[in-house]
């Protein structure tokens, strides 16, 4: 994924964001799969989801401020 045309690897700096990114994306999506099992559980046959919609549904968070490379200024 973090790989060039040429073969070599994309520096970590370059990608630290992307990964971080993916992993928030990834976290996030486990914990309302989760709330969702729960909610389906817990309220049978008084809630009704419907999967078409819940496929289109994203989730948002607030853009995070970039850090600066750990350098001092």
């Amino acid at each position: 994924m973090f790989t060039h045309k040429d073969g070599t690897v994309a520096n970590f700096d370059l990608v630290h964001d992307s990964i971080l990114t993916s992993l928030h994306t990834h976290i996030e999506n486990k914990a309302m799969d989760g709330l969702i099992a729960q909610l389906r559980d817990e309220y049978k046959g008084g809630v009704e989801i419907y999967p078409e919609i819940l496929a289109h549904t994203v989730l948002t968070r607030p853009k995070r401020p970039q850090s600066s490379g750990g350098q001092s200024q």
